[in-house]
């Protein structure tokens, strides 16, 4: 059995080891694998990365057996496709933390409880994600929702009356003939 063995952060790892256990063999059939897969046809060379590689500590082990590197055109990993598919399994993972977190609060369940759950179901310790730093990216991602709702309720109602002024100077047309000169 071949397998690879990416850098992570140890809560990607714990993160990813709820999603997709110890035993995962590469797939296009779930959002990781398609990420790794075309992370490692393309790696991306980044030397400004190198500097936070010290925090990828741990290592996600997975299956390469139905995706052979010369068929698929696989590589190796580069610092670049390291920090991308790191960044990428945190984007996935603070968004389903923002719709859990949202649904308990409006639930009835308090902030703090909602959060301590969340943080539970992947056993996060303050060394993986704090209390307070998830607390904090949950309050700006609601903040940034209502602004955009707000947004979007006040441009159509704009909308509509820019076209009903531009419609009020139009002139009046009766049974669509032009309308008669006025002397």
């Amino acid at each position: 059995m071949s397998s690879l063995q990416i850098p992570v952060r140890p809560h990607v790892k714990k993160y990813l080891l709820v999603h997709l256990g110890e035993d995962y063999d590469l797939s296009m059939g779930d959002q990781f694998g398609i990420m790794l897969v075309l992370l490692l046809r393309r790696p991306l060379k980044d030397k400004r990365k190198e500097s936070s590689m010290a925090e990828y500590t741990e290592k996600f082990s997975f299956g390469t057996d139905g995706y052979p590197a010369q068929k698929w055109g696989l590589r190796s990993f580069t610092t670049g496709t390291i920090y991308l598919f790191g960044k990428f399994v945190d984007e996935v993972m603070l968004k389903e933390m923002y719709g859990q977190v949202a649904t308990n609060v409006a639930n009835g369940q308090g902030l703090h409880d909602s959060i301590n759950e969340w943080r539970a179901k992947y056993d996060f310790s303050d060394t993986d994600k704090s209390f307070d730093a998830v607390k904090k990216s949950y309050q700006r991602q609601r903040k940034e929702d209502r602004s955009r709702k707000v947004s979007a309720r006040v441009s159509p109602l704009k909308a509509v009356k820019v076209v009903r002024r531009e419609l009020l100077k139009l002139p009046i047309v009766v049974n669509g003939a032009p309308p008669r000169p006025t002397i």
